[in-house]
C-alpha cells in the first residue's frame, strides 16, 4: 500500500529538537524538549497531514534516538481546526502552560500568519512545512519562523513563468478566498507581469461574472491559474461562457 504520510523532512524535525534543546536551560534540568505539531486533524487537510504529520513527527524522534544532548524528546500535538483563533489559542497554551519548545508544520496559512506572531512574542522556534503563503518570510517574516517545502512565491514562478514562456497573453485568476488563494493570485501576477517573456502585460484589475458579462480580454486569453487549498498550482483554460463568481483579470 502506498503511504500517503506528509512531506515532512525527518532532518528537519531533529534539527528542530536540537535548536530547540538549547532553551532547555531556561526550564527544570532534565526537563524533556517539547515539540508541538499543531495541524488540521479532522477537516479538509487531515488526509495529508493530521494524524499522519504526528506518526512522522514520532517516528522522527523515535529515529534521532528518542533525547538530544542525553534530553528526552516529547511529542504533543493539537487540531488547530483551520481557524486562526484556535491555533493562536493552543499556541499560547503550549508555550506558556506546557513549556513546548518549538511547534512544527501548521498548514492552513492563515492559521500559520496567527501562530507567527504567538512565537515570535514568545520567543520560540516556528518551523513550517504545510503552510505557503510567502507573507510568512515576507511582510511577517520573524527570526523564529522558519518555512520550506514550498510557497506560493515558488509555486507562481514556476508554473507562471513557464507558462508564459509558452506564450501566456492574458490571465484570469479563479481564487480561495483565503491567505493562501489570495497569496498565490498575487505572487503569480507578479510573476507574470514582471516575467521577461511574450504576452507578460501591466495588470488590469478587474472584476466581473463572466456568465452575466462576456469580455475579450478573458475569453480571448490562453492562460488562467486555478487557486485551490490543495496547494498546488494548476493551469486552466478560458472558455466561452466560463461562470465564477469573482475573476481578477492580469
Amino acid at each position: 500500500m502506498k503511504s500517503h504520510l506528509p512531506m515532512l523532512s525527518r532532518r528537519g524535525l531533529v534539527a528542530a529538537s536540537v535548536m530547540a534543546a538549547s532553551q532547555v536551560g531556561a526550564q527544570t534540568a532534565g526537563a524533556p524538549v517539547r515539540i508541538g505539531v499543531l495541524a488540521d486533524m479532522s477537516g479538509p487537510y487531515a488526509d495529508n497531514t493530521g494524524p499522519g504529520l504526528v506518526l512522522a513527527a514520532q517516528m522522527a524522534v523515535e529515529d534521532f534516538g528518542g533525547n538530544v544532548l542525553g534530553v528526552p524528546i516529547e511529542i504533543v500535538s493539537g487540531d488547530h481546526q483551520n481557524k486562526p483563533d484556535i491555533g493562536a489559542g493552543i499556541a499560547r497554551k503550549w508555550i506558556d502552560t506546557d513549556h513546548v519548545d518549538a511547534i512544527v508544520d501548521v498548514p492552513t496559512s492563515s492559521v500559520a500568519l496567527a501562530i507567527q506572531e504567538v512565537t515570535r512574542e514568545k520567543k520560540r522556534l516556528f518551523l513550517m512545512s504545510g503552510p505557503a503563503s510567502s507573507d510568512l518570510t515576507g511582510k511577517a517574516c520573524s527570526p523564529y519562523g522558519i518555512q520550506w517545502t514550498y510557497d506560493t512565491y515558488a509555486l507562481a514562478h514556476g508554473t507562471g513563468g513557464a507558462l508564459v514562456k509558452q506564450g501566456g497573453d492574458s490571465w484570469f485568476f479563479i481564487t480561495a478566498d483565503y491567505a493562501f488563494g489570495h497569496a498565490l493570485e498575487r505572487d503569480t501576477g507578479e510573476a507574470v507581469k514582471n516575467r521577461d517573456g511574450p504576452g507578460a502585460q501591466a495588470a488590469r484589475p478587474m472584476i466581473c461574472s463572466i456568465g452575466r458579462r462576456q469580455d475579450d480580454r478573458f475569453c480571448s486569453g490562453k492562460f488562467g491559474i486555478l487557486s485551490q487549498g490543495s496547494g498546488q498550482t494548476n493551469s486552466v483554460s478560458c472558455r466561452d461562457g466560463t461562470t465564477a463568481d469573482m475573476i481578477r483579470a492580469y
